[in-house]
């Protein structure tokens, strides 16, 4: 193929097209937890995720009561993230366009999935404040999250056995609130579609648990299909997991999209890289971030006890 610049004009279209494929063909296997918000500037800010909303019984002749609920300044800054695709003039004048398509569907297939890239991350940091901290400023997973008139503990260290799980249900179903004095207590987790989500050395143990009917010795497994199993090899822990609510009126995870990619062409003919370098380049960025939702929707473990 000559490059000039009508021939630039069908490249770009062609990987824009291999662009678009690769993203409609990606499979996001976080997609169940996100709760996808627009940002309309550089950060959000998520200060009512501390309200709880709840109807009580209001008395003729009484006023309303309004809840002192905490709030929270809390703060999410847009990340950038990018990727380029640089590839010789060359490879144009020999034919070798078809190598590019293929480039090019690979970049959209990682863009479609970079979500799970995200929401592994947040994970790995799931018990620590250093990245990624519930909206309270405590760890996403934390024996202290104050509620209404108490606190929640959503946070263990028991490695994953039928025995650990099922503790973990029970006290993920059972998180209550009180939310202020002249209130009463009521569920958090009324509604449930749980999943239990772990590194790959755990797979077994995990399907062990809810995929199996029978357990060992041919008794009734209790715990058959009491979640969903979600493996993110990713995950940089091999003995930490985790069991969400997907059942809520919210998710476990918030997903912030301030610029979705698109495929961009840096390459006309005359600029200075392709003079300088004999190169084409193609590149995509976004700003987006991911956050924990509500911590009363998680329960995690670092499995660290035996």
């Amino acid at each position: 193929m000559i490059l000039n610049n009508t021939s630039l004009k069908i490249i770009n279209s062609t990987l824009s097209g291999a662009f678009q494929a690769g993203i409609d063909l990606g499979k996001l296997k976080t997609e169940e937890l996100l709760f996808t918000v627009p940002s309309g500037g550089e950060s959000n800010v998520y200060d009512w995720l501390s309200h709880i909303p709840g109807m009580k019984e209001w008395f003729q002749g009484e006023s309303r009561k309004y809840r002192n609920v905490t709030r929270y300044d809390f703060t999410v800054a847009n990340r950038d993230f990018e990727d380029t695709l640089s590839i010789s003039k060359n490879k144009v004048d020999d034919n070798q366009l078809q190598s590019l398509n293929g480039l090019a569907t690979m970049m959209g297939q990682s863009v479609s999935k970079h979500p799970d890239a995200l929401v592994t991350e947040l994970l790995n940091y799931g018990f620590a404040t250093t990245h990624g901290e519930a909206y309270d400023g405590k760890a996403w997973f934390a024996d202290d999250h104050s509620l209404g008139e108490g606190t929640i503990d959503n946070a263990t260290t028991g490695a994953l056995t039928a025995t650990t799980f099922g503790l973990a249900v029970d006290a993920l179903l059972g998180f209550t609130v009180q939310p202020d004095a002249d209130s009463e207590p009521m569920a958090l987790n009324d509604a449930d579609d749980l999943i239990l989500i772990v590194p790959a050395a755990l797979r077994q143990t995990a399907q062990a648990i809810v995929d199996l009917e029978y357990a060992s010795g041919g008794a009734n497994n209790i715990n058959y299909k009491v979640a969903k199993l979600l493996v993110l090899p990713a995950l940089t822990s091999s003995t930490a997991w985790f069991l969400l609510n997907l059942g809520g009126g919210m998710k476990p995870v918030i997903r912030q999209v301030r610029q979705a990619p698109v495929l961009e062409a840096k390459n006309s003919m005359n600029s200075d890289h392709c003079f300088d370098y004999n190169e084409l380049v193609w590149g995509y960025h976004s700003r987006e971030a991911v956050l924990p939702g509500p911590f009363w929707l998680g329960y995690g473990s670092t499995g660290a006890t035996t």
